[in-house]
């Protein structure tokens, strides 16, 4: 759809806040792309290089971005450097949303039942706020919910054939905030009821960056399966790692 469609169904419809859902495929038709023969639109595109989309005048409260049935996107936020495939612009996500969308809040929450993060927890969050810092952003509150296998927090010392626990990236203040949510195994699960959420408790923890000066503040929620949690980790090895990550989810 074109920008500037876009822009005037926001404006007749007065919208004050905004949901985006970032599909990877769909079973509609694809639309024609006729017009993007012309020049007579701009087309919308948010990992087009952030710096040649313009600025709109609207402005919105919150703008909630679900990523629960994205691909591209939810790669290219955790895995900037890839070996196989080639970045595919998503870095570029958040900059865009905040021309295209105007606001000063926006909530994202990454898939929990695919490409959920395995390795290297603090790379992971490294990689996070490099994306979410690549613009200098001022005025903004962005909170991320971050999906992750206990796995994530533990590597292998190839001296000592024992693993270890990682800590928190750098940059990060934990908060002492606990959460938890439930979600379905599967978000295509056609089952019904309170069955379908069994075994799938999510335990979250809070981890702060604040930069008062350009008045930003990003939260990264990180969650880990409660049942993975009970058996993944032992009191020994959470007392040998005292300053871990997830020394945070027993606190």
């Amino acid at each position: 759809m074109p920008r500037e469609v876009i822009d005037i169904i926001l404006r007749k419809w007065n919208v004050k806040s905004i949901k985006l859902s970032i599909l990877h495929i769909t079973n509609e038709e694809v639309c024609s792309v006729e017009w993007l023969r012309y020049n007579y639109f701009t087309r919308v595109r948010l990992n087009d290089p952030y710096l040649e989309t313009k600025q709109s005048d609207l402005k919105f409260s919150h703008v909630e971005v679900s990523l629960s049935y994205s691909l591209d996107c939810v790669r290219d936020l955790g895995n900037r450097q890839l070996i196989v495939n080639e970045p595919k612009g998503y870095d570029n996500f958040i900059p865009n949303i905040r021309r295209m969308f105007q606001t000063d809040k926006i909530s994202m929450e990454l898939p929990h039942w695919y490409f959920i993060a395995c390795n290297n927890i603090e790379k992971k969050m490294s990689t996070i706020l490099e994306v979410v810092t690549m613009e200098q952003q001022h005025n903004l509150s962005l909170d991320i919910k971050f999906f992750v296998q206990s796995g994530i927090v533990k590597k292998l010392n190839e001296e000592t054939k024992r693993e270890e626990l990682l800590g928190i990236a750098s940059g990060y203040v934990h908060q002492e905030k606990r959460l938890h949510c439930f979600k379905k195994s599967s978000p295509f699960n056609a089952e019904h009821g309170p069955e379908v959420f069994l075994d799938n408790r999510w335990i979250g923890s809070r981890f702060q960056v604040r930069d008062t000066f350009n008045q930003f503040n990003f939260n990264l929620d990180v969650y880990i399966k409660k049942k993975e949690l009970e058996k993944g980790f032992n009191k020994e090895q959470l007392q040998e790692y005292p300053n871990s990550f997830v020394g945070h989810f027993f606190a």
